[in-house]
Parts: structure tokens; sequence; C-alpha cells
């Protein structure tokens, strides 16, 4: 209830300084193959708005700090979810300063989008062969694959990104491989909603 009732410039300023901390040990996650791997989720308290608003350096520490945790408790790598996984080049300099791979989960995302997708148009009652879909945040590293992915499933595939330039090499790159759907770009996000059934959002803003 104190927190809650807390003003949020406080309640972030507080948070900001609670370092990371082990929340939890997984067990029980096997491949198809039988291997089975156990893990440490170790949390942040920092919300969404830190991550966008806070000193690089400072957010690159932070992680550096909680992913020292992992190490010291026998983890071989560190994957990083939701904004962690924006912080220091994608993971690259913590990776670096920690001497050990790092994943951001990547693949993983653009996964469960494309099923969310095809199960909102289900629900819908949506054709997605004959749909136009909008992505927005197109030129992005999960934008751009997801792109690709649905490319030879729909009739029209509507790109969104704030960068002209990348978004027309991309629809370029796509028009070739992918000539029977059309292709069209814009930075005009209410008018590519307008002309779209389905909707994939892909960005931080």
């Amino acid at each position: 209830h104190t927190y809650a009732t807390m003003p949020t410039a406080l309640s972030q300023f507080l948070l900001q300084q609670i370092p990371p901390f082990k929340c939890s040990y997984v067990t029980g996650v096997a491949s198809k193959t039988g291997a089975k791997v156990n893990g440490c989720l170790i949390y942040s308290p920092l919300t969404p708005m830190h991550f966008l608003e806070l000193d690089r350096k400072f957010l690159l520490n932070h992680m550096i700090e909680a992913s020292e945790i992992a190490k010291d408790l026998g983890a071989k790598i560190i994957g990083l979810g939701a904004y962690t996984a924006f912080v220091g080049k994608r993971g690259l300099n913590i990776a670096s300063a920690m001497n050990m791979p790092v994943t951001t989960g990547t693949s993983y995302t653009i996964a469960t989008a494309l099923k969310a997708l095809e199960e909102a148009a289900k629900l819908s009652g949506l054709d997605i062969r004959k749909s136009a879909i909008t992505i927005v945040g197109a030129t992005g590293s999960i934008g751009r694959v997801c792109a690709k992915l649905l490319c030879p499933k729909v009739a029209k595939l509507i790109l969104v990104a704030r960068n002209a330039k990348r978004l027309q090499d991309l629809v370029g790159v796509l028009q070739l491989q992918y000539s029977k759907t059309k292709i069209c770009a814009t930075n005009d996000l209410n008018k590519a909603l307008s002309l779209s059934q389905l909707v994939l959002m892909s960005t931080n803003t």
C-alpha cells in the first residue's frame, strides 16, 4: 500500500538504489533430446522507465553487477530479458566485460510474436494469407526478421520505421525475394494502421 501511494519520482529513485539480486533457482528445463539445464533468475529492480531514461553507463554497470552474481553462482551463459537486452550494444559490452557468452532472446521473441499474430488473426476471423499486416519498428533486429518470415505468407506488408533509408533498403531486399507480396513503407503510423487488419509491434518507443 505504501509503495502504491508513493509519488512516481520517489519510487523510481528508491528502486534505482537497489542492486540486482538472485530471486529464484530454475529447474526442470529439458530439451527433446533429454538434456536438462538448471539456472538462476537474477532480478533487477529497475523499471522500463529507468532503462529508457537513465545514463547508459549506469545501466551497463548495473547489468554487469547482475551478471557477476550469475557467474559467481556457476552460470556459463547469461540470458538478457526484456529491456535489459538493449543495454550495452545488445549484450556485446556485457559479454566483453564478463568474458562469457550473452544471449538476448531475440529468436524467442520473434517466434512468440509471429505465433501471437497468427492467434490474433484466428480470434478475429481473419485469413492471414489475405490480410494486410503492418510491422512497426520494421528495420530493427526483430522487426526485420518478422518481415522476412511474413512476406511469403501475407497479401500485403506495410513497414513502418523512422529511418527512411533503412526502410527503403529493406523494402528493396524483400521485394526481390518475394515479388508476389505487395510491400510498402511509410513513416506515417496512422496511415499504416488505417490500411491494415493486423499489427505487429516491434519497438520500445
